[in-house]
């Protein structure tokens, strides 16, 4: 039940309560009070005590962007039983008699209001995680560890604590609840600013899908129908290639979430940072407009919960990693730590986003080490990140950042005895001398210990580049003794090559390349899965003869070709991880290339059929 029937029936109990010792004076006290018509207005009104269940009001739907200025308020109306009272007070005392039936009836709605209360706290306290309906202890999730704290959601906020106000420069405007034309009022995700242009959210809503038995509420952003409109044609944009068009149709939706995305990322491919990540928060502003009253509460309580195989939730998906990277540049770590914990609570089992690859990192730059421990040593988490080489060498540099040096030392030994080439690469990336002969030449054996590795060293290299970690790492390499454990070798999985893919690495590309050949690598929507649900799909117009799909194919040969010749004359060296770092030189991104490829295949082929017909 929600807070609003909450608080509407403690009101009532309250008013009930009243009604009854008001109903006992005048029985007691009829014949002594004065006949003044006026004496009930000589002093206050008795004052509405303060209950808990208005914080959990507060709670609930404080954060709750959907309401309008026409809305009616939480107050509710009069009830008949207040408006009674005070009909009574204004007869003369010495007449009032009293009225039997009438305490009766209020005990016996009191009772019920009672009942109801004490049905609506039970249900509260499941809610809030004071009682599970799990069948297994073991197997529920650590809920109290995924609870995110909306503050720390907003960027303002952190750059307001380290810089202070005047670094914001008016650019936020926190104190205005009810907003301006926007309605910049309070946002779970991201706050409103006032240069954005007008405009509303354009048809995009967020409904409950299943509330489970253990607390946990299921989402589904939904598309209205004029969402949908809009919807074709952004893919009928990404169709064509037409970026001019596809900006052009952000000018006329300016809160069209997949055409806020895809410019943001040609804004991000043409270096302009800020434009990039001014239209993630546009987005991330407009999903926080279309939530359900109900999203904010179990966001908080680490229970919100979003299906990856639905298209609409997965734009939310990517828009929030996105900004995470966006984040990362401006060095607001409190920030990008939760929302990077909010990107794991919506799937914590799934992971689709392979969050657990890099959110060790992130708390160990926010200063966050407790947390981290937290997460990875619960046994649900430690149960699903299991040779995680990341995860195992970050505990051990966050329980020293934490202030327990020694578990520190011992969890760092274990993990450089379980996955020596981690710390073997890691002297190398930094230049350490010497290499303990324990570590020495150790070298990954299999795709995903190599992948791993050059994943954890090149993200993770500046936390070990202080002098304190660095004496930390040859210290505890010195007196380890590796042994040979079994050889990892899993596969890379949908989840860990999406991860790869959006962290742009070039680098590292290469190594997943076998695990995604010939899926569907688009910018907007990054490696679906197999079971993706979607109402849409891109309706790719072909030329019908064979003087088009000729002209088409030579178009595309000579973009090739073109490519080739500014890479030679540039690089000289032909290996794939120079290729790839020339096509993000030059700003051309991997989706671009591999779309671009798969139609001259496609081409190829159909030219091929077109010949053998007319020879028949």
């Amino acid at each position: 039940m929600s807070s609003r029937a909450l608080r509407r029936a403690q009101r009532e109990k309250e008013e009930q309560k009243r009604l009854r010792r008001a109903s006992e004076a005048e029985i007691d006290g009829e014949d002594g009070d004065d006949d003044d018509d006026n004496d009930d207005d000589g002093g206050p009104a008795p004052a509405t005590k303060t209950s808990m269940f208005a914080m959990l009001d507060d709670r609930d739907e404080g954060d709750s962007p959907d309401e309008t200025p026409g809305e009616p308020t939480l107050e509710e109306p009069e009830t008949p039983a207040a408006g009674a009272r005070r009909k009574k007070k204004r007869k003369k005392k010495g007449k009032r008699k009293s009225s039997p039936p009438r305490t009766s009836n209020a005990s016996t709605q009191l009772e019920e209001i009672e009942q109801a209360i004490r049905s609506l706290d039970l249900e509260l306290r499941r809610a809030w995680g004071g009682e599970t309906a799990s069948p297994r202890d073991g197997d529920a999730q650590p809920y109290n560890l995924l609870a995110i704290d909306t503050q720390h959601l907003q960027a303002a906020n952190e750059m307001r604590r380290l810089f202070g106000r005047a670094a914001l420069q008016g650019a936020y405007d926190d104190d205005d609840d009810n907003g301006g034309p926007l309605g910049l009022r309070r946002n779970v995700f991201v706050q409103g600013k006032e240069e954005w242009p007008r405009g509303t959210s354009g048809g995009l809503g967020m409904e409950v899908v299943e509330r489970h038995s253990d607390g946990t509420t299921e989402y589904r952003f939904v598309h209205g129908s004029a969402y949908q409109d809009v919807q074709r044609q952004f893919l009928e944009c990404v169709a064509i290639m037409d970026h001019e068009r596809m900006i052009s149709l952000l000018r006329f939706n300016p809160y069209h979430v997949a055409t806020l995305l895809q410019v943001s990322e040609i804004a991000k491919q043409e270096r302009d940072h800020t434009t990039s990540g001014d239209l993630l928060e546009r987005a991330l502003f407009s999903f926080g407009r279309a939530v359900h009253s109900t999203f904010a509460a179990k966001l908080a309580q680490g229970k919100a919960r979003l299906d990856f195989a639905s298209q609409e939730n997965r734009e939310f998906w990517l828009a929030a990693w996105r900004y995470v990277s966006n984040l990362g540049m401006r060095a607001t770590w409190r920030t990008v730590f939760e929302w990077a914990r909010l990107t794991l609570s919506l799937d914590p089992a799934g992971d689709p986003y392979g969050v657990c690859l890099a959110l060790d990192q992130f708390a160990l730059r926010a200063r966050q080490p407790k947390a981290i421990v937290d997460l990875a040593e619960s046994p649900w988490f430690e149960e699903r990140w299991r040779g995680l080489c990341n995860v195992q060498y970050s505990v051990g540099l966050a329980h020293v950042q934490a202030g327990d040096a020694r578990l520190g030392r011992e969890k760092l030994r274990s993990a450089i005895e379980d996955a020596p080439w981690v710390a073997a690469a890691l002297f190398r990336e930094l230049n350490l001398e010497p290499i303990p002969p324990a570590i020495w030449g150790r070298k990954p054996r299999s795709l995903w210990e190599t992948l791993s590795t050059r994943l954890y060293v090149s993200s993770a290299r500046d936390l070990w580049n202080t002098p304190e970690a660095t004496a930390l790492l040859s210290e505890v390499a010195s007196y380890a003794k590796p042994d040979s454990a079994q050889v990892d070798d899993r596969p890379i999985s949908d989840n860990v090559a999406r991860h790869v893919l959006l962290v742009d690495k070039p680098e590292l590309v290469s190594l997943v390349a076998s695990s995604i050949k010939g899926r569907d690598l688009s910018s907007f929507d990054p490696l679906p899965p197999p079971q993706s649900l979607s109402p849409y799909r891109i309706e790719r117009p072909r030329p019908t003869s064979r003087e088009q799909m000729q002209q088409e194919l030579d178009d595309l040969t000579h973009f090739f070709l073109e490519q080739r010749q500014l890479f030679e004359s540039a690089q000289g060296d032909a290996s794939d991880e120079a290729r790839l770092h020339f096509l993000a030189e030059t700003g051309i991104s991997m989706q671009t290339m591999q779309e671009r490829l798969r139609r001259v295949q496609e081409l190829m082929v159909q030219l091929g059929g077109a010949h053998r017909q007319e020879d028949d």
